[in-house]
């Protein structure tokens, strides 16, 4: 049992947060794609694992609902919060539009389970996510780093 949970905690502590997302922004062909990473105290693997998949859904959505021509991704720390930004060009559909302002306005996701599992991701973390979709669409969140952070890693 030792051995196994040595070798666990190894894997959890290989991920490199840098790397993951980076690979996939070298995967994502279907328009530019800006990375942005500023972080140098690593947060928990649990953040990190959320992260990943918030950014994966992101960009699946671009590809799915987007005609954006550009999209930018960026990760910072700061002294209380990371912060992750998701953003592009793209414009939403006149139909779809009235629609996803009314369900951001009142944080009720149903078009999708995309939004809505990226809202309860943040949500577990104390974080909070913002949507804009006025000039192009852009997912703005901020989680606190009390208890998200991986201390075994911390520099400096």
């Amino acid at each position: 049992d030792q051995i196994r949970n040595s070798i666990h905690n190894m894997y959890d502590d290989s991920i490199d947060l840098y790397q993951e997302v980076y690979r996939l922004v070298r995967e994502f062909t279907f328009c530019p794609l800006e990375y942005s990473y500023d972080i140098s105290n690593q947060p928990s693997l649990q953040l990190k694992l959320s992260f990943i998949f918030i950014i994966k859904e992101a960009l699946a959505n671009i590809i799915r609902h987007s005609n954006a021509s550009k999209a930018i991704i960026t990760l910072r720390e700061h002294p209380a919060m990371y912060q992750l930004i998701i953003q592009d060009n793209g414009k939403i559909s006149d139909a779809n539009y009235p629609v996803l302002k009314k369900q951001i306005e009142n944080r009720e996701f149903t078009m999708g389970l995309g939004l809505h599992n990226i809202s309860e991701r943040v949500d577990s973390f104390g974080g909070i996510l913002n949507i804009s979709i006025d000039n192009g669409f852009r997912i703005f969140i901020t989680v606190p780093k009390k208890g998200s952070q991986d201390n075994s890693h911390s520099v400096g």
